[in-house]
């Protein structure tokens, strides 16, 4: 899939985090207000809370109806597939979490994040029935649910459009394995681009369309989240892809790029967030927003 215009969005993991409270959220901010403030101030957000359990219809419509046009939400599978039947016969449980409301987003809708388990290593059986099995559109996802036995007449009414998958490998055997980034080419799915030292640093292109990023700082390096010259790095990195200057074919992708820091740092991923978007070109504040001088 060659992308007309590609676009750079840079967001954090999630957004019910207490400790933003009093701190990215100003003081006495309502809860129900918090995604529609993060909304205002980043172009996307990856939804986590739909790796623990099935959300409702509704939940995905508020969130939805809260967010600009122009916003996009990636959102993580659901762990029943990745974590606790480790892939083995997921066909009704990947349509049981399609079917729950994730099509109801309609235009933003960005990737689904499918994270393995660092306990699951590399089988490429495994892997490649698995990818072949995602829908590769809203259409064949209506399809595929009722296949499934699942009624789900709240899509009845979606717009079709694509859906992309990435997907995030964390045991080491998947670390500079060329089949696995070969099966990931061939079914267009994005391997998702990582800093951890902790799982492995898969650092490929794989999908035709957009590149997947997840950055997590690290507290001993990085206790108040990214330096200057490390956002400047990655600034770079994602012009690159964005453009094509990176990529073997020369196409630009999407870039969707995500914070998800730990401990006292985790204070400063949509800080860390909206520095790099910045750096992109990003939009600014919204007109009334309060944010340290420093970060701008």
């Amino acid at each position: 899939m060659t992308v007309t215009d590609p676009q750079a969005r840079i967001g954090a993991v999630s957004w019910r985090k207490p400790q933003w409270r009093g701190d990215f959220y100003p003081p006495g901010l309502p809860q129900a207000e918090e995604l529609r403030y993060l909304a205002g101030r980043m172009r996307t957000l990856e939804i986590d809370t739909t790796f623990y359990g099935l959300q409702s219809p509704g939940a995905f419509t508020k969130w939805r109806d809260q967010v600009p046009q122009d916003f996009v939400f990636s959102v993580k599978g659901i762990g029943t597939v990745t974590h606790e039947r480790r892939l083995e016969s997921v066909a009704r449980n990947v349509a049981e979490f399609l079917a729950s409301g994730v099509l109801l987003l309609g235009e933003k809708l960005g990737p689904i994040l499918w994270q393995l388990p660092p306990s699951l290593p590399f089988q490429p059986a495994k892997i490649d029935a698995f990818l072949g099995l995602l829908p590769r559109s809203v259409d064949e996802a209506r399809r595929f649910v009722a296949q499934q036995g699942i009624v789900a007449p709240m899509h009845e009414d979606v717009a079709d459009g694509g859906l992309r998958h990435a997907l995030e490998a964390r045991h080491h055997s998947f670390g500079n394995n060329p089949r696995f980034l070969e099966l990931l080419r061939r079914h267009d799915v994005a391997a998702v681009i990582t800093n951890s030292d902790t799982w492995p640093r898969i650092d490929a292109v794989t999908a035709a369309g957009f590149v997947y990023v997840r950055l997590h700082a690290d507290m001993t390096q990085f206790p108040d989240g990214y330096d200057d010259e490390t956002l400047d790095w990655w600034a770079e990195r994602i012009t690159a892809w964005r453009t094509g200057a990176a990529s073997a074919d020369g196409n630009g992708r999407d870039v969707f790029a995500y914070f998800d820091h730990s401990g006292y740092a985790g204070t400063r991923s949509p800080y860390d967030a909206i520095r790099l978007q910045r750096r992109l070109g990003g939009p600014g504040p919204q007109a009334g927003t309060t944010l340290q001088p420093a970060l701008w």
